[in-house]
């Protein structure tokens, strides 16, 4: 019966080794293997530390990483490349072009009497190459907000022309408008002193 009673008395883990025993240092051998302890963990951890070098800026990358964004971001490109091509072969224009010429106007009032100056220059593109230019008769309105002042004058091949005429009204906003025979320009222009 002692023996039953020394076996209860025990602790329940007292076969496990629990308490702390006397080892020398020198017997003691620390182990880490990081390979063996990698392959226990999650995939997750695993992929942090693998050696790859961290991907670099990439400025196209982000644009392009899904099909929608690659169409959109090529449409976009050869849209900017086609306005671009428009641009150097002229057919996009500035706001005073008529037919092909680039028209300048002003007005100076000189001895109580306002002189209008219209000049016109044939346009080039990009290129250096000049455009096909209207050549011929071009009906001019000069107003005021009160009055109309119709002139006419004629546009040459030359590449340069300047026209000059006086109004009967004193103004100090002059309206123009140009007609060709296809088209028409409208022009707003202060006079000078």
């Amino acid at each position: 019966m002692s023996d039953e009673k020394e076996k209860k008395r025990q602790r329940p883990n007292a076969n496990y080794g629990l308490s702390r025993q006397k080892v020398n240092e020198e017997d003691i051998t620390y182990h880490y293997n990081r390979e063996r302890r990698l392959e226990k963990a999650p995939q997750s951890v695993r992929d942090l530390y693998k050696n790859e070098k961290p991907a670099r800026f990439n400025l196209l990358r982000p644009l392009m990483n899904t099909k929608g964004k690659a169409t959109l971001f090529l449409s976009i490109v050869v849209m900017a490349i086609f306005i671009i091509m428009l641009n150097i072969m002229g057919y996009i224009g500035s706001n005073n072009e008529l037919e092909g010429n680039l028209i300048e106007a002003e007005a100076f009032k000189y001895d109580g009497a306002v002189l209008v100056v219209i000049k016109k220059t044939i346009t080039k593109n990009r290129l250096g190459k000049t455009s096909h230019a209207y050549t011929g008769n071009v009906n001019i309105v000069v107003s005021d907000s009160k009055a109309d002042y119709p002139v006419k004058i004629a546009f040459n091949p030359q590449p340069v022309q300047s026209f000059e005429f006086t109004v009967p009204f004193d103004s100090d906003e002059l309206s123009l408008y140009l007609q060709t025979e296809n088209n028409n320009l409208r022009l707003k222009i202060n006079t000078q002193q």
